[in-house]
């Protein structure tokens, strides 16, 4: 199908996402620089090709974007009857999407187009219809915590629920004691491929699995290696076949399942989607890049669009990074984005030496320039203070982004002397001061205090966490309503197929069966619901009635041991909903004179624009230093590429790597300040000042 794209739809677009012309579209009075600019965003929009856009931080690639995709909705329904297929990493970035473009874009929201992330397109187009072809029936879940908490359950028992159903081979329950074998790499053990037969691996990407016997001199033989290695992979596929639990790493095993049984689906999902587009790209891990290249990197295709959209150096997820070059350019055409509108020329200048794959970046903010100020520091407390006195002097605001504090989000801990003397397994080096990490700065700092989950140890949790960004009912009714499946999992109470019960099959069961229960549960749901928002307790008036209502709706239903405890339990906090607003308020933040600092981990701001970010420097492992100030003094003080710096070492230099990309992804946030706090240990005196302001605290 031709589509030719024109100057008039790239105003359309315009009109819509920035409600005035001349954003992308040439102005006679443009000068050559805004003109280049302009060239390079209007070539990619007007691009139906394959191609790669590398567009480098604050360039607006997603909007972009969303300007090629308000303009072929114009074009809609293709003539071939295809559509057009967006996927990007994160539920977040899907919404944007779609709050930005839905009114104005119907059709690209409903069939045959699909705009998601790219596991809920792996779930509906690969995972679940190779499932439910393999098994003929639905799996219950794809989901990460229940499936940890059926391993979970499975470690701490004693005599796990499908022992009895299994074995009965005697030298088998002598060696089969779970304590000799590593529960926490159970956990991670996926499904693979071997020569056409399935295998189990350490992990989605790792290697082969080596069962050992930690802290034995005397390990497995390898008939009992064998017999252990049989049984782990019986009980994984007894998760997925019988329990019909999925990991999220599992619905990649089955997609490429399908795909290796059936190759025809390849060619049928190519004429569904005639036009492909990933953003944010360079979040894409290993098995999910595979899957789309396999999908629809296909030469043989005419006319078929699969564009690639992101940022290499900024790839960093889950609190690690990315060090594998997956991103493949070699096979296919590359644009790029080199103007940021949201960094200065002098925030700019600093950035671009930390890109492992280098690109030129110019800064397209010229309202505000600032110098980046490195705040020298004797004590960690001195720098949030110095921070905020920084943003008083230059009379910054944050009204459209926020102020921020980040550091590495590493796992090391730090431990007081007391704690020493209450633990001896807590070493020297725990409790060195000068082993900073964002505690260090900021010690109310827990990334962890109230992070919304599906799944919950005790009942207490499922009323204190749960999301409230519109003080909605919605959310704490929904975790209200899990409070029940969890029990009747637990009681291994299922529905009249044999399938674990889920909140719609549990609210249409008692609809059908005890109308009056149904309608009392409903009232009930919004009283508690409501209180919930209002701050109230309603912990012991749920613990009363959940019992009774569940035994008188199955009374052949008894409560074991593990839900009395999970029911009754005290372990979980016993703070009050204030108290953990107030809590995750001191958490978060950082207040001084009326200022507000967020403070966060890089991960977790990654993507975030801010109008000032400090980057509070952290301990990440032994190794060339310590610390970013120590691996990095090249790129600081001669603003050498961190390329260069790494070929002109023998050695593999991983934490140089490292330590790059996080600096690349932190540095690229503020729109008006950046500083950076280092030690003054760690800070030569002839230091950089061509780049940089170095203010020096009580000197």
């Amino acid at each position: 199908m031709e589509i030719k794209i024109t100057t008039n739809d790239i105003i359309y677009a315009e009109k819509i996402l920035f409600g005035r012309i001349w954003v992308f579209s040439f102005w006679k009075w443009d000068s050559e620089n805004t003109r280049k600019q302009k060239r390079e965003r209007q070539d990619f929009i007007k691009n139906l090709d394959t191609i790669d856009l590398q567009a480098v931080p604050g360039s607006g690639k997603t909007t972009v974007l969303l300007a090629k995709l308000l303009i072929l909705e114009r074009y809609m329904p293709f003539n071939d009857g295809s559509g057009i297929l967006v996927i990007s990493h994160t539920n977040t970035a899907v919404d944007e999407i779609k709050t930005k473009i839905w009114k104005y874009c119907p059709k690209l929201f409903s069939y045959p187009n699909f705009v998601g992330t790219i596991q809920s397109f792996v779930d509906q187009f690969l995972a679940i219809p190779f499932y439910l072809n393999t098994f003929n029936t639905k799996p219950y879940r794809i989901d990460d915590e229940l499936y940890n908490e059926k391993i979970k359950k499975f470690i701490s028992s004693s005599t796990p629920w499908f022992y009895k159903q299994w074995l009965s081979n005697n030298n088998f329950k002598k060696i089969l004691n779970i304590k000799n074998v590593n529960p926490n790499k159970f956990y991670n053990f996926r499904f693979g491929i071997n020569n056409n037969k399935v295998i189990l691996k350490e992990s989605l990407n790792g290697g082969n699995i080596d069962i050992k016997k930690p802290r034995s001199k005397v390990d497995y033989t390898m008939q009992e290696k064998k017999l252990l290695y049989n049984w782990f992979l019986k009980f994984k596929r007894n998760l997925l076949q019988k329990e019909k639990i999925l990991h999220f790493d599992d619905a990649y095993f089955l997609a490429n399942r399908y795909i290796q049984r059936f190759p025809q689906i390849i060619r049928l999902l190519q004429k569904r989607f005639m036009f492909v587009f990933i953003d944010e790209m360079q979040d894409m891990d290993k098995h999910q890049y595979d899957i789309l290249e396999k999908l629809f990197f296909w030469k043989r295709t005419l006319r078929h669009c699969y564009q690639r959209i992101g940022d290499k150096n900024q790839a960093i997820f889950n609190g690690e990074l990315k060090l594998d070059n997956i991103w493949n350019e070699s096979k296919r055409k590359k644009m790029s984005l080199r103007g940021s509108y949201r960094l200065t020329p002098e925030t700019a200048q600093v950035v671009k030496c930390f890109g492992l794959d280098y690109q030129e970046i110019e800064g397209l903010r010229n309202s505000y320039n600032i110098k980046p100020h490195i705040i020298v520091f004797n004590e960690t407390k001195e720098v949030l203070p110095a921070f905020v006195k920084l943003i008083q002097e230059n009379e910054l605001r944050d009204n459209e982004y926020p102020f921020c504090a980040i550091g590495w989000g590493n796992k090391e801990k730090y431990y007081t002397k007391a704690d020493a003397t209450k633990n001896s397994k807590i070493k020297a080096w725990d409790i060195n001061p000068n082993k900073y990490i964002i505690k260090s700065y900021h010690p109310d700092f827990n990334k962890d205090i109230h992070k919304p989950k599906i799944d919950y140890i005790y009942l207490k949790d499922y009323i204190k966490y749960y999301e409230n960004k519109d003080n909605s009912l919605a959310p704490i009714r929904k975790n209200i309503l899990n409070i029940f499946i969890k029990i009747l999992r637990i009681e291994n109470i299922k529905d009249e197929y044999n399938r674990i019960y889920t909140i719609k099959k549990f609210m249409n069961f008692l609809k059908e069966n005890n109308e009056n229960k149904y309608e009392d549960l409903k009232l009930k749901l919004f009283k508690w619901s409501f209180s919930t928002i209002k701050g109230e307790d309603i912990y012991n008036n749920l613990k009363i009635y959940i019992q009774p209502f569940l035994k008188e709706i199955f009374p052949d239903m008894s409560f074991s041991l593990e839900t009395i405890n999970f029911i009754n339990s005290t372990e979980s906090s016993n703070l009050a909903t204030s108290d953990i607003d107030i809590n995750q308020k001191k958490s978060k933040y950082f207040e001084k004179d009326n200022i507000k600092v967020n403070i966060n981990t890089i991960h977790s701001v990654k993507g975030e624009t801010h109008t000032a970010t400090l980057y509070m420097e952290c301990f990440y492992k032994k190794g060339r230093g310590n610390y970013e100030s120590e691996r990095l003094v090249d790129q600081l003080t001669k603003n050498i590429k961190i390329n260069e710096t790494i070929e002109s070492i023998s050695t593999s230099e991983d934490l140089i790597k490292q330590s790059a990309k996080m600096v690349y992804v932190w540095f690229s946030r503020p729109t008006h300040l950046l500083c950076f706090a280092i030690h003054k240990d760690r800070i030569d005196n002839d230091f950089n000042y061509d780049n940089w302001e170095v203010i020096r605290i009580n000197e």
